[in-house]
């Protein structure tokens, strides 16, 4: 997790990366015009645009959708030189839906882009950028598989091509990453420190990190029925970086005391134990 000295760097990166590709947005036709939305392409709660913890829980929503897209491709991800050519049908499905719910997982987060909270502005539109992204890499996808279908030798070979896609890809999940971890470094409160003089206090109340944690396992359930597998998919590891921030980040909520030396672990339902019993 991005630690209190690194958010000023991190916060930077994102800035530079939206002003570098600002062009993109407004050039891009989008396809929400042509398409019926898919279930939870939606906002479905009041948007606190200055609160975090509005944005995290729709930063939840976001990687649901796109892990729907993933697992609706992931043929085509996981097979050197793309899905073979008798799947095409099936490939071209899998495209369609990961572009959708991408469009859709930039839709949600783009409603935080005018937060007059920068940072959380910032975030909003590095995201909704890198969800914009990947969809169009969705694209990108369907030529090369038309491309290989149709053997043009002539041009770059769709293996190469596929694999320059590979390696965007993966830079834009480390940008994501990044973003992730600058959100959850919010949520720590760098006024109350403990004797060594680091932050050990949340800004969340218990109820927060419990509203969280179960909006977060309804969209994850795999996090909450077996906790201790490592998570397979892109999508869902940024998730178990929010469950496991929230349930084993070692800090503590607002109402519990300031410079206290003992440890205070926070259990799966974001209650903080102090003596056997919640704080």
């Amino acid at each position: 997790m991005a630690t209190v000295s690194i958010r000023p760097v991190l916060l930077g990166s994102l800035i530079l990366a939206i002003h570098a590709c600002a062009g993109y947005a407004q050039t891009r036709p989008g396809i929400r015009p042509f398409v019926t939305p898919p279930e939870g392409c939606q906002v479905t709660e009041p948007v606190e645009s200055e609160n975090i913890h509005s944005f995290l829980k729709v930063q939840i929503q976001a990687l649901s959708l796109a892990q729907r897209g993933e697992r609706a491709n992931i043929k085509m991800m996981e097979t050197k030189g793309g899905a073979p050519f008798d799947e095409v049908d099936k490939t071209i499905a899998g495209l369609r839906e990961e572009l959708i719910e991408n469009t859709c997982a930039s839709f949600v987060v783009s409603d935080f882009k005018d937060s007059q909270d920068s940072t959380i502005a910032t975030i909003a539109k590095s995201l909704a950028y890198d969800y914009d992204e990947l969809g169009e890499m969705s694209n990108q996808m369907l030529g090369i598989n038309l491309q290989k279908s149709l053997q043009r030798l002539n041009r770059t070979s769709p293996q190469r091509q596929l694999s320059e896609l590979m390696g965007k890809r993966e830079e834009i999940l480390r940008n994501m990453i990044e973003a992730l971890n600058l959100s959850l470094g919010l949520l720590i409160d760098d006024d109350r420190t403990n004797a060594e003089g680091k932050p050990d206090h949340l800004i969340l109340s218990h109820a927060q990190v419990k509203d969280l944690l179960e909006y977060l396992y309804v969209r994850f359930p795999a996090l909450k029925e077996s906790q201790e597998v490592v998570p397979s998919g892109d999508f869902v590891k940024q998730a178990a970086s929010i469950q496991a921030f929230l349930t084993g980040g070692g800090y503590r909520p607002p109402t519990f005391p300031k410079n206290l030396a003992c440890d205070v672990p926070v259990t799966s339902s974001g209650a903080v134990l102090q003596g056997g019993r919640p704080g």
